[in-house]
């Protein structure tokens, strides 16, 4: 026969009894420390989440900054085009006429005046001294 005190559990089953409470503490000690990590782990990854967000706003920021200076970029190659073909007709006017390179900006109208009384008008093309009934209002 097994012994009992007092309807207590024999000796044998209560030592079972402490052993099955130990490792029923020990498994939710063991929960609680997962508990605590899955916690850590997720607050980590909402912080990097939030690191992600502000990294991909910061990318499109940049690539709204890169489109900007393409479209800058590519307007300012447009006018030089444009600018270089007024400079284009202007030289081709300046060959028609004859008009030696000169300096764009004189020391003094004096000068310019001067030059231009020197000026031989006598190789541009016949048109260029005819009056313009249109222009001297049908004269």
């Amino acid at each position: 026969m097994t012994d009992t005190t007092n309807g207590d559990l024999p000796p044998v089953r209560e030592n079972l009894v402490a052993q099955a409470e130990r490792v029923h503490q020990e498994i939710l000690h063991d929960r609680d420390l997962l508990r605590a990590k899955l916690s850590e782990a997720n607050t980590t990854i909402d912080g990097l989440t939030a690191q992600l967000k502000v990294a991909e706003l910061e990318a499109s920021q940049l690539r709204n900054r890169a489109d900007n200076s393409v479209a800058i970029v590519n307007e300012a190659i447009a006018r030089r085009a444009a600018v270089e073909a007024v400079l284009a007709s202007m030289m081709a006017i300046g060959r028609a006429f004859q008009i030696e390179n000169t300096p764009l900006v004189r020391e003094t109208e004096e000068e310019a005046y001067a030059e231009n009384l020197n000026r031989d008008f006598t190789h541009a093309p016949d048109n260029v001294f005819r009056p313009d009934p249109i222009r001297d209002g049908g004269r």
